[in-house]
C-alpha cells in the first residue's frame, strides 16, 4: 500500500477521532465492522459535502 504524505492533504480523519466521537456519543468504541460500515458511509458524504466544498472555495479564492 503506498504511504500518503501528510503534507498533500487538505483533510483527513483517522480512527482515533473516530473512536474519540464514539466514546463520547455512545460510551464505547466501535467494533471493525462498525468502523468499515461508518467509513463507506463517511467517504460517501465527504466525497459529496467536500465536491461542493472545493468548488466554493476554489470559486472564492480565484476572484
Amino acid at each position: 500500500m503506498e504511504q500518503i504524505n501528510t503534507d498533500d492533504l487538505i483533510y483527513w480523519i483517522d480512527k482515533d477521532f473516530v473512536q474519540e466521537k464514539a466514546q463520547e456519543r455512545i460510551g464505547r468504541n466501535l467494533n471493525d465492522e462498525e468502523i468499515s460500515k461508518l467509513t463507506k458511509m463517511v467517504e460517501f458524504g465527504l466525497w459529496e459535502a467536500d465536491n461542493t466544498s472545493v468548488k466554493t472555495a476554489i470559486d472564492e479564492v480565484s476572484q
